[in-house]
């Protein structure tokens, strides 16, 4: 589900205007939002990628999400946490950015494809939800090993194989898993060691079952 889903061209081109949404580029490595500059604005990412991170007050750096194309944020929702929250461009990225109250307040014209666009908003709200969820299902396990698996297993059944491309980088991988990347690197050599995995340019094979 994206958020013009089921829109037609002439109607997107109707909807940004009456929303005055504006859109922006971002550079690969700019900061895109944080939650020192707090706003009331709605962002859809429209084109590239952005990694949410979080940094506490000693310095550790956790990712929390990577958003995609079609992906949705709001600065508010990172506000009962206590630590910083940073958004910044993976890759080129291009944002649309609406000022909350023109999404949930219709316009006098009552368009029908306002109403469709909030309907749209909240199921890719319901979608997030379930995703940060499940970032949080990996974030309980106990261990450095333990998480691992539990990703490579997730990736595996969502892709139907068990062969698969890792998604980010080892770095990013130690962030999104909360934990060190010498650690994580360690307990990935002891995988392939032990023939529960194999790993080839980014390349994960999983040899036995999880």
């Amino acid at each position: 589900m994206i958020p013009f889903y089921d829109m037609k061209s002439n109607e997107i081109e109707k909807l940004l205007p009456c929303l005055e949404a504006k859109t922006i580029t971002f550079q690969k490595g700019s900061t895109i939002l944080n939650t020192i500059k707090s706003n009331n604005n709605f962002y859809i990412l429209l084109k590239g990628s952005a990694n949410v991170i979080q940094i506490d007050k000693s310095g550790n750096r956790t990712i929390i999400e990577t958003l995609k194309t079609n992906d949705v944020f709001e600065s508010r929702m990172f506000h009962r946490l206590n630590n910083e929250i940073f958004i910044i461009a993976l890759e080129e990225t291009q944002i649309i950015v609406i000022h909350d109250e023109k999404i949930f307040i219709k316009c006098q014209k009552n368009c029908p494809y306002h109403t469709q666009f909030i309907n749209n908003i909240l199921t890719v709200l319901i979608k997030k939800i379930n995703s940060n969820y499940l970032h949080v299902h990996f974030l309980t396990k106990k261990t450095i090993r333990e998480k691992i698996l539990e990703y490579f297993y997730y990736i595996s059944k969502i892709k139907k194989k068990k062969n698969f491309t890792l998604p980010m980088k080892y770095s990013d991988l130690a962030d999104y898993l909360s934990t060190d990347r010498s650690a994580l690197m360690r307990e990935i050599k002891k995988l392939k060691e032990e023939n529960i995995i194999e790993i080839k340019n980014k390349v994960v094979t999983i040899k036995n079952n999880l």
